[in-house]
């Protein structure tokens, strides 16, 4: 069975994430203000595709993927880790935490927790620590 990956953008914001260059990037909505809870996550407009050992463009695969996530103000870039000794999986599950600069000329900060099958196994929310 082909490996799926669902992600999932936990921020209020809309974001659009950009995987390994790709020209399109997946467009994530944010959680409207009537949601309950506020934070709910929500998944992209289309499903990225996964590229196990060799990820081309757009595709999130094993080891480093570059990444870049912009909330239409802002471009965040970033790095995605997902470990090599997940195998094998089915479904890799990829959340991101958003929150955008305090000042227009700063970078945004950028979160993420990758889940195979519903199993943490990665992930950097180090810049969201207090």
């Amino acid at each position: 069975m082909a490996t799926q990956i669902f992600a999932m953008n936990c921020s209020p914001l809309q974001v659009l994430l950009t995987v390994r260059e790709a020209p399109t990037p997946y467009k994530f909505n944010g959680a409207g203000p009537g949601s309950t809870p506020a934070w709910i996550a929500v998944p992209s407009d289309s499903q990225i595709p996964w590229g196990g050992s060799n990820p081309g463009q757009g595709e999130l695969g094993f080891g480093m993927n570059p990444c870049v996530l912009d909330d239409g103000q802002t471009a965040t870039g970033f790095n995605v880790e997902i470990p090599t000794g997940i195998l094998p999986t089915t479904s890799v599950q990829l959340y991101l935490f958003y929150e955008p600069p305090s000042s227009a000329s700063g970078d945004g900060t950028v979160g993420y927790l990758v889940l195979n099958d519903g199993l943490p196994v990665g992930g950097n929310i180090t810049a969201f620590a207090v």
